[in-house]
């Protein structure tokens, strides 16, 4: 499918309510802790990292189905070969059957996402757990992002699935549904995070928009020295659109709203 045609279908998905217009990026921001916050800004890119740095062992680590039946690994064959003649798939099933050991490693390593790169976001910025999780107890800051300023950067967005039974994949019969099965399916514990995921082919650091990134919130423990750094650090790298907020605990009940600042 090509690139404007994947745009147009994202901008109608946002317009009926199947993707979210806004998506978050929560994380720390004191540069003796992380380093690399501020170049977020300067340079106006977001790391797409490998899900071998991801924090759940289970996450985009399937396991396949390694020992399919001849039938399956020749149907796979065929699919993948169409123009191959018939001994040909003959033989590479017959090998396949007879070294299922080394079939299954070839499957495992057909499926790794070691090298690829994947953005995590959540739908919600006023969230206590990922304020406590990944924004430094809220001493930290969440990024609000307008997918639709930066169709590029944010295509495609993946709403992530939350399931109690781990995810049974066969590489010969569902090479369609490796994404849901691989990127999109995390343990049901983790549904707290409300995640959105955008897949590239590489592990890499990757520019957006200044116009995508709209708002930065900073936490309710975040310091006033620190929020003056940002806001001073925003303006002079192009960002004179942002607009700033803070949470705040909300009074008698487990809760954060978002105050101007």
């Amino acid at each position: 499918m090509d690139t404007d045609k994947i745009k147009e279908l994202i901008k109608i998905g946002v317009a009926n309510g199947q993707y979210p217009q806004y998506v978050y990026k929560y994380r720390i921001s004191d540069t003796t802790r992380n380093p690399h916050f501020d170049s977020i800004i300067t340079t106006n890119s977001l790391m797409f990292s490998s899900p071998k740095a991801f924090n759940d062992p289970f996450d985009c680590q399937l396991q396949p189905v390694t020992f399919p039946s001849s039938t399956e690994v020749t149907q796979f064959l065929n699919r993948v070969l169409p123009s191959a003649p018939a001994n040909i798939i003959s033989n590479l099933a017959t090998n396949a059957i007879n070294n299922p050991i080394v079939f299954a490693k070839i499957l495992e390593d057909a499926i790794k996402f070691d090298d690829k790169g994947v953005l995590c976001l959540s739908q919600e910025p006023d969230n206590i757990l990922l304020w406590s999780h990944y924004a430094d107890n809220h001493y930290g800051v969440c990024l609000k992002f307008n997918i639709l300023e930066d169709l590029d950067f944010f295509s495609i967005p993946l709403t992530v699935i939350y399931d109690q039974s781990y995810p049974v994949y066969n590489h010969m019969t569902q090479p369609n549904e490796i994404v849901t099965k691989m990127i999109k399916t995390k343990f049901e514990l983790w549904k707290y995070e409300k995640e959105i995921r955008i897949f590239k082919q590489a592990k890499n650091l990757y520019k957006f928009n200044k116009k995508a990134l709209t708002e930065i919130i900073f936490g309710c423990n975040t310091p006033q020295a620190e929020i003056d750094r940002i806001k001073n650090l925003a303006s002079v790298n192009g960002y004179g659109h942002l607009t700033f907020k803070q949470t705040e605990k909300q009074t008698g009940i487990y809760g954060l709203t978002l105050q101007p600042v």
